[in-house]
């Protein structure tokens, strides 16, 4: 990949992006660290550092290191990442950064002049309180503001795993659940409140987008020109779902190994991001959402690695054996345990000798830890995240375990997606299907289906379910559960949503086969996306198909539901055929209590045909320059910058 975008050498900018990045550093770059060893990752974050920018992104850590030791500069810590344009070094006090900075400024290394500043986590100490233009990163006041700040600092993946934000000085709990110290009331408040403003978007988001005409279901009473004082809703917003449990409720944890503060082996979550320069690790202790025999699990473990010969994977210098742990529980009791190794470097006999004491470990666990199923999987990338295609190896017990919702049961692997709050998950489905409004004769489009889970626990309501994933492993387990509840109506089609539904859609025989008498809305299509949304692809499918008049959109991420509900909303057009749909219901749905994250179920209608309203009656004097054809690229340009 390095190789694929290597460039000519070219004068770099000073508003480069400031972060402490570790995670793509060579083995070299932990020289300069030896004799620091005592130093942990809380005491470089406090130290003095400067940002040095413009260097050339070909310098390796060695080279650049070796330069800024022969100008004769003390520093604790230097650090240049492979393929980046800059760097940081660090200082043991303010006067010697400052005589470092006067050495840096300036001094030219491979043709180029090297610039520096202060690095974002030491600017602002000094500022003047007085200045109003020190105000700006002030922390935002209301409830909304701060929600969106929690939002932006925490990633999520699709389980709903908070990752990364904060500082090694923070607390594991603070991190991972963010809203912890909130009571259960004002947590629930806060994600209703984000919810609607989310509903009160899309209106002005349409109205911007459709530049030419807008839909026939845009108000009549909108404003001609500019925005409302306050943002109506699109549609009715019930009241939020809460989770029927609060504590202890995930069903998944996926555990990093590590080193704490202290210097000691820590299975638990990272204080941060690796990018911020932060790779200690907390134990779970305090984490509300974590079950206690999990956390049980953990602390043996942690005590089995303590006497380890192999150390924790560094994310530094990609090096080390052990890297994470995957616990999934059932209603039974049960878990599976899978580990994550990195074999790069041991001989593959010893490897084997020590699964084999994992195995030993495993069967000796104290009696409330019942673990049927133990994996171990090989994986020596640099990412953190390996691929979803990456296989286990099976040491112990079943390749699987059975999770039961409402009467049925389904086939959980390492690998599967399912909802890890298990009663939570119960009371969206039943609110999923109740917004569906099925019957017998309904055809039923299961859209990015995953193992199947929304799809068969609604069969029995309707004619026939199909449902379509990408993931084929998800798809094998959803034929597999099907089978396993006896369940002969559905069927599931592997690739890509955007390709394969079209293509069913287009097989005639298949739809009339499926369509009771080809009965108009009789075909209802349920789509749970993952946080990046529909695909524009799969969107045009779904509104080119005019025997589809319902759409339970159920969404993760409300940011990329924003764009998706502007795309189903806008007028029909060359690009996009079929007559629109509008957002009719919301209902927030919490599954990740302590967390700033919920589900949010849409339902969205398709309006009846009716002309468009033209933009030169709405807005009749700025309707001359309204442009009549965006370029694509430039299209997908604005959509990018409105999910940002």
């Amino acid at each position: 990949q390095k190789m694929a975008t290597q460039e000519t050498a070219e004068q770099q900018t000073d508003d480069t992006p400031q972060p402490v990045d570790n995670t793509t550093e060579d083995s070299s770059n932990t020289s300069g660290d030896s004799k620091f060893s005592d130093f942990n990752e809380a005491d470089f974050l406090s130290k003095p550092t400067l940002f040095v920018s413009n260097v050339h992104k070909h310098v390796s850590n060695k080279v650049f290191m070796k330069e800024i030791t022969n100008l004769g500069i003390k520093a604790l810590r230097i650090r240049k990442l492979q393929g980046k344009n800059w760097a940081h070094v660090v200082f043991e006090d303010d006067d010697l950064r400052d005589a470092g900075r006067r050495l840096i400024e300036g001094h030219m290394l491979r043709n180029l002049r090297l610039s520096c500043k202060d690095s974002v986590r030491n600017r602002g100490k000094d500022r003047d309180p007085s200045n109003p233009k020190n105000h700006k990163r002030a922390a935002p006041d209301s409830t909304m503001q701060r929600l969106y700040q929690i939002n932006k600092r925490n990633k999520k993946n699709d389980d709903g795993d908070e990752e990364g934000g904060g500082n090694a000085n923070q607390t594991v709990e603070d991190i991972v659940t963010p809203l912890w110290k909130l009571s259960y009331e004002e947590q629930l408040l806060s994600k209703q409140k984000e919810a609607d403003s989310i509903l009160r978007q899309i209106l002005p988001r349409i109205k911007a987008d459709c530049f030419n005409t807008l839909p026939d279901w845009f108000p009549e009473d909108y404003p001609k020109k500019g925005k409302e004082e306050t943002p109506r809703l699109v549609c009715p917003l019930s009241q939020i779902v809460p989770s029927p449990e609060i504590s202890g409720y995930r069903n998944k944890v996926n555990f990093t190994i590590g080193y704490n503060t202290d210097n000691n082996i820590a299975v638990g979550f990272l204080h941060g991001r690796v990018a911020e320069g932060i790779s200690s690790v907390g134990e779970p202790t305090n984490c509300l959402n974590v079950r206690e025999e999990v956390k049980l699990f953990g602390r043996n473990f942690q005590s089995y690695l303590s006497k380890s010969a192999y150390k924790p994977y560094d994310k530094s210098s990609h090096t080390g054996f052990w890297r994470t742990v995957l616990v999934r529980t059932n209603r039974d009791g049960e878990m599976m345990v899978s580990v994550q190794i990195n074999p790069s470097n041991v001989e593959s006999s010893e490897v084997e000798k020590e699964e084999q004491r994992l195995v030993e470990f495993i069967k000796s666990l104290p009696e409330p830890l019942l673990v049927t199923s133990f994996f171990v999987q090989y994986y020596s990338g640099i990412s953190n995240f390996a691929p979803p295609d990456l296989s286990y190896k099976l040491l112990l017990g079943k390749d699987h375990i059975f999770e039961r919702l409402f009467d049925l049961k389904f086939y959980v692997s390492p690998s599967s997606f399912f909802q890890v709050n298990t009663r939570g998950a119960e009371e969206l489905y039943r609110l999923i299907g109740d917004v569906c409004d099925v019957n017998p004769s309904t055809l039923l489009l299961d859209v990015c289906c995953g193992t199947g889970t929304i799809g068969l626990t609604l069969a029995k309501r309707v004619r026939k379910v199909v449902g379509f994933e990408i993931i084929a492993e998800a798809v094998k387990d959803a034929r597999r559960n099907a089978q396993e509840n006896n369940i002969d109506n559905a069927e599931f089609v592997a690739g890509k949503a955007e390709e394969e539904l079209p293509k069913w859609l287009r097989n005639q025989k298949n739809f009339q086969e499926n369509l009771m008498n080809g009965a108009p809305g009789s075909v209802v299509a349920v789509v749970d996306p993952a946080r990046c949304g529909l695909h524009i692809e799969t969107v045009k499918a779904l509104r080119a198909t005019p025997q589809i008049t319902k759409i339970v959109y159920v969404s993760c991420n409300p940011v990329a539901f924003l764009l998706n509900a502007s795309q189903f909303g806008r007028p029909p057009s060359k690009t996009v055929s079929g007559l629109p749909f509008r957002p009719t219901l919301a209902i927030p749905v919490d599954l990740f209590p302590h967390t700033t994250h919920y589900e949010l179920i849409v339902l969205l209608e398709r309006v009846d045909s009716r002309p468009s309203t033209s933009v030169e009656k709405v807005f009749p004097a700025a309707s001359v320059d309204a442009p009549t054809q965006l370029d694509e690229d430039l299209r997908q340009e604005i959509d990018t910058k409105a999910i940002i």
